[in-house]
């Protein structure tokens, strides 16, 4: 999911207009290592709380390739954009493409 940010960027001298938060690529690795993390900074909860903004950041940090500190410089408007889409989209309320139905019986393995 693209992010196009009210107020750019400036990382390496090059200036960002976008973010594209790739949360459909995110592992279940990605997501005990933030829990990890989280603990690790003094928070006994980890990723237990989806509204903690450190969950979200390093969520989208994760999930963008960029680092957190650089993620803490975007404006305020635009962290909340890209924290809220991290949000919404563990708890589910994010449109997906819809899957065609299948007309085969799933089968156990």
């Amino acid at each position: 999911m693209e992010i196009k940010l009210i107020k750019p960027l400036t990382l390496e001298d090059k200036e960002v207009k976008t973010i594209d938060l790739k949360l459909d690529e995110l592992t279940g690795e990605d997501i005990l290592q933030t829990d990890l993390e989280i603990r690790a900074g003094g928070d006994p909860r980890g990723f237990d709380n989806v509204y903690n903004q450190n969950v979200l950041l390093i969520i989208a940090s994760k999930a963008s390739g960029i680092i957190t500190d650089d993620l803490k410089k975007l404006s305020a408007p635009d962290f909340l954009e890209v924290t809220f889409t991290v949000r919404n989209f563990l708890m589910g309320l994010l449109a997906r493409p819809e899957e065609p139905e299948s007309s085969a019986e799933p089968t156990l393995n």
